[in-house]
């Protein structure tokens, strides 16, 4: 099993010299294992980095837990490419919207 952080940063990303170290991006790791589909945690600009290194051919299938729907931990996916090609599939999870005013993953992409 191999866990991969692809963004650690909270809020908004921040590619600058200063974040070098441990990297801008917002929050997504992924968890893999040979012959299983892989699990990504969190949905941010870090799930772009991981989408350069994937084939782009259609065959990109995963299961995506989304902890909380705050723009930092979904604003990768409109930059996902492999979910763009034709039959590929990325399953999504998270918490069910509140009566308090959480909204749903889709709300926040039909603004």
């Amino acid at each position: 099993m191999q866990v991969t952080f692809f963004g650690v940063r909270g809020s908004t990303p921040c590619p600058h010299d200063d974040n070098h170290r441990y990297g801008g991006n917002t929050s997504c790791a992924v968890i893999e294992e040979h012959g299983h589909d892989p699990i990504v945690l969190d949905l941010g600009t870090g799930l772009r980095s991981w989408g350069d290194v994937l084939p782009h051919d259609g065959s990109f299938r995963a299961h995506a837990l989304v902890t909380h729907v705050h723009w930092d931990h979904i604003q990768g996916l409109p930059f996902f490419s492999p979910v763009l090609q034709a039959g590929a599939s990325l399953e999504v999870y998270g918490p069910p919207p509140e009566r308090d005013g959480t909204r749903t993953l889709g709300d926040c992409f039909d603004q």
